[in-house]
């Protein structure tokens, strides 16, 4: 069955694929926010818009990397081969060495499941989790081929999930619910927080929306600083949209991912000033000044709300049975001799114990490694940021408290950085061997020139 979001999905895909190809990473990033909404329904296994899209741009990729017969060259792209090598094979031998060790099945729930584990067997959730790594992957190399994104792509998945989800709030007696709560397998509930009910816009539950809104405030209040005009205006709107959303969630989630990325940008800031000279523009300075003064009368509330917030987090069973899921990780990882169960096998609390606990040690050192380049060779590169600074806020977030591996803002963000990488080395590339060299002009290493025929059927 096709929804309504996945007929509009569908239909654009199909426009795009006929008349205008770059729009495709346009619909990618506006198919973000939907990662809990279904596309397709078959069964009881549902399908996100982005997969979907995923599946037909790693198909262009596939024939580009035929075409030309070359991948794309990125420090980063070797050890995510690597580790999207090594987690196919462990899931694939998992589950036949080490078959009948305790394990939390994906689909049995944390609270049920950290007091009666289930045991490993093969079953489709590996499947799933082999098909998202690898339509991930094809969305990290199709990125990489691009000649041209725009920094701004972002701001079009960013705008429609906090928009969206702000329009939750306005009219929430007569949401349309159904429109994006009917993924198979996802359940979608209401908490309330001291009687006030918890956001959760369109997602399935708090901890989601702020995976979500702790990289989109990242990244809109970085821009809003470096705007001008309407630019400006734009990203401080959705600030405070994002804003808002995190804040009547009332998650965890939300305040240490807050807390840690304001920490990592501090002290990037304190290194800049100090070893590199660094210089703060104007109108930044009052543009932060003018937030810092609105925000003010503020603080003292937040500041209650979050001590209240995290003392009753630490004494509850949810908090509890998190915690036991994510120590019960390294059990699995001693059961499995550091080789992890496979992917989708063992479903904890945060990312990096399901790394720990599905791909073993192995695997985890090649996925931190991959995106440590993918996200630090653009961190500092103006132009790409926010884009940089969003992919880090989205891994502290997941590792905080979101395990999947086939959220589709992390592919599209790690995606993003390894183009805006690869582009920001070959043009310095060029800048030193032809100091007269007109970058813009020029195609990307590996990519056939605009007047091949051949290559013209499968650029965006």
């Amino acid at each position: 069955m096709i929804t309504i979001v996945g007929g509009i999905f569908i239909t654009t895909t199909l426009l795009a694929l006929a008349f205008k190809r770059s729009a495709l990473v346009w619909l990618l990033s506006a198919s973000v926010p939907f990662a809990a909404t279904a596309a397709v329904t078959v069964g009881n296994n549902s399908f996100p818009p982005f997969y979907l899209i995923a599946a037909v741009v790693s198909a262009l990729a596939v024939g580009q990397v035929v075409q030309i017969r070359s991948l794309p060259r990125h420090p980063a792209l070797a050890p995510l081969f690597l580790f999207s090598l090594w987690a196919l094979v462990v899931t694939a031998i998992a589950a036949g060495y080490f078959q009948g060790i305790s394990v939390l099945v994906p689909r049995g729930g944390i609270d049920q499941q950290v007091s009666d584990p289930g045991t490993l067997t093969f079953s489709t959730s590996n499947i799933a989790q082999c098909l998202y790594l690898l339509l991930g992957l094809g969305v990290v190399v199709y990125l990489a081929q691009r000649e041209h994104i725009s920094p701004h792509v972002l701001s079009a998945g960013f705008g429609i999930g906090s928009m969206l989800s702000s329009a939750n709030l306005v009219i929430r007696d007569a949401w349309p619910g159904w429109l994006f709560d009917n993924y198979a397998g996802v359940s979608y509930w209401m908490t309330d927080y001291q009687g006030v009910i918890r956001h959760r816009g369109i997602f399935p539950e708090p901890s989601y929306l702020a995976v979500f809104s702790t990289p989109a405030l990242v990244y809109s209040l970085i821009l809003a600083v470096r705007g001008k005009g309407r630019d400006r205006l734009w990203y401080t709107i959705l600030a405070a949209a994002v804003a808002l959303n995190l804040t009547l969630s009332y998650s965890g989630t939300a305040i240490v991912g807050v807390l840690v990325m304001a920490g990592l940008a501090g002290s990037a800031l304190c290194v800049r000033f100090i070893f590199f000279g660094a210089k703060v523009r104007p109108g930044a300075i009052i543009w932060s000044m003018l937030g810092a003064a609105a925000l003010t009368p503020l603080i003292p509330t937040v500041v209650r709300a979050v001590t209240d917030l995290v003392l009753n987090k630490q004494g509850s069973q949810s908090f509890a049975n998190r915690t036991t899921a994510d120590l019960f990780s390294f059990q699995v990882l001693a059961d499995t001799y550091g080789l992890g169960a496979g992917l989708g096998s063992n479903r904890p609390s945060s990312m990096l114990a399901m790394l720990i606990s599905c791909v073993g040690l192995i695997g985890t050192v090649l996925f931190v490694l991959a995106v440590g380049l993918a996200i630090g060779r653009v961190a500092i590169h103006s132009e790409w940021t926010a884009t940089a600074w969003a992919a880090l806020a989205v891994l502290v977030t997941k590792f905080v408290a979101e395990p999947a591996l086939s959220t589709p803002l992390m592919w599209f963000t790690i995606g993003l950085c390894v183009y805006a990488g690869r582009k920001a080395l070959y043009f310095s590339d060029v800048a030193v061997d032809s100091p007269n060299a007109q970058p813009q002009n020029l195609t990307l290493p590996n990519q056939a020139s605009s007047t091949d025929p051949g290559q013209a059927a499968f650029r965006a």
